[in-house]
């Protein structure tokens, strides 16, 4: 898809304009989605209401909002799927937002986190995220088709984002030399997963963090459950923060989180044999529960815990 098809689109929200003006609630938020892919926060294929979402957002409006222009993120975020820049879809992947059904529902903050399972940036607009390149003449046409009823507002909305990689952070486009698109969309996945889980294993619950100077270090992987080359998916609900030695464990079919009931247990390869010291660990974490991350739109998908179970029983019959 050419680039001109999403800055078109762009260009065309609809929005409230029942005082008078259009309300900068949609744009502000595509702003604060840009700044944190940029960053390294999202892939850009995923839609997530983090914390880090909210503050970038309340960041821009304080900005751009006039007197009385207070909505949450939730208003924006709900009703973005209407012009169909994302979609949003529940644990069993029905439609959340629906024209004529629940299109004019505003939820809530929590009540959005509680319903959603999967959201996704449309694929034409996911494949230009994608690109640092094109990442900078989208966000000008967000700058320039809504945010010119006064003089200077452009330039203060420029100072917000100019302002966030100034402290002390890395932008994709100053990235260090030799770190393509594929090394950005893997580090943004790795960040994710590793935030959602607050660092600690799913597995044995190990949650170690190092700081050196501005950088972060973790004791554990952001691994994907169905990989990458296979699925082509970087949504967090397909990634899961283990150990190294767990990391590898799942790889290798030794372990896999398994659906039993309503819950996510783990389950071992019946080729582990307790004789052996280095087996005994992983004999010990059969059946399990999964320290799951709090968002259940974070939580593994279903079928990403199917496929990852059908491997280990793969392994078993070999």
């Amino acid at each position: 898809m050419a680039l001109v098809e999403p800055r078109e689109r762009l260009f065309d929200l609809r929005r409230d304009k029942s005082s008078g003006w259009e309300k900068p609630y949609k744009p502000a938020l595509l702003l604060a989605f840009l700044d944190l892919i940029e960053r390294g926060e999202f892939p850009p294929d995923c839609v997530s209401l983090t914390d880090d979402l909210v503050r970038r957002y309340r960041d821009y409006l304080a900005v751009v909002g006039g007197e009385g222009d207070r909505a949450g993120i939730g208003y924006p975020f709900w009703h973005l799927a209407g012009d169909e820049l994302w979609s949003l879809r529940d644990r069993a992947g029905n439609e959340l937002y629906v024209r004529g059904r629940t299109a004019s529902q505003s939820p809530s903050v929590r009540a959005i986190r509680k319903q959603l399972g999967r959201a996704a940036f449309d694929a034409g607009l996911s494949a230009h995220l994608r690109e640092p390149l094109d990442r900078d003449p989208l966000r000008e046409a967000v700058i320039g088709r809504y945010f010119s009823r006064r003089p200077g507002e452009g330039a203060e909305v420029r100072e917000v984002h100019r302002a966030f990689f100034a402290e002390g952070r890395i932008a994709a486009k100053d990235a260090p030399a030799g770190t393509g698109p594929e090394a950005a969309r893997s580090a943004a996945f790795a960040r994710l997963v590793k935030r959602v889980y607050d660092y600690r294993c799913a597995a044995f619950g190990l949650c170690i963090r190092l700081r050196h100077g501005g950088r972060e270090d973790a004791i554990v992987d952001a691994c994907h459950l169905v990989p990458f080359h296979h699925s082509g998916n970087d949504h967090p609900s397909n990634g899961m923060a283990l150990s190294k030695d767990d990391h590898w464990a799942l790889d290798q079919h030794l372990i896999s989180p398994s659906l039993e009931g309503a819950e996510l247990r783990w389950r071992d390869s019946p080729s582990l044999d307790p004789r052996f010291k280095g087996h005994r660990q992983l004999l010990d974490l059969q059946n399990r529960v999964v320290l799951l991350p709090p968002e259940r739109a974070f939580q593994p998908a279903p079928e990403a815990v199917r496929w990852r179970r059908e491997r280990l029983l793969g392994a078993e019959r070999s």
